[in-house]
């Protein structure tokens, strides 16, 4: 009995520590933007998101830059609409933001409804 509450404060200790270690070496300040997608331009590499909050922020596609729809699926920046509503996680690198990833949610048509 004594050896499994040893073992069992081993464990926890072990785990907590882990935890400790593991989240400095992998806190980062993740910077985040969401809105809908109001430009992108391939020629130039930018990508132009607005919101109500912050407005307009122009990004720099960066060169692995990872695309995926909300349900997971890879995508390509070609599958990238204006109108879709993304979220961008980004850099800041000499006062350019660099988008890192772009998760993206297609901007669904509303159907209209009629009134018998």
């Amino acid at each position: 009995m004594k050896i499994k509450r040893v073992f069992f404060a081993v464990f926890v200790i072990t785990v907590l520590s882990l935890s400790i270690i593991l989240s400095n070496i992998f806190a980062k300040d993740v910077k985040l933007f969401a809105g809908a997608v109001k430009n992108i331009d391939m020629n130039q590499g930018i990508i132009t998101l607005k919101n109500d909050r912050d407005g307009e922020s122009t990004f720099v596609l960066g060169q692995n830059v990872v695309v995926k729809a909300n349900d997971n699926s890879t995508k390509t920046i070609n599958d990238i609409k204006v109108g879709d509503i993304a979220a961008l996680v980004y850099d800041e690198v000499e006062g350019k933001r660099i988008a890192k990833s772009i998760t993206i949610v297609p901007r669904v048509p509303r159907n209209k409804t009629t009134n018998p």
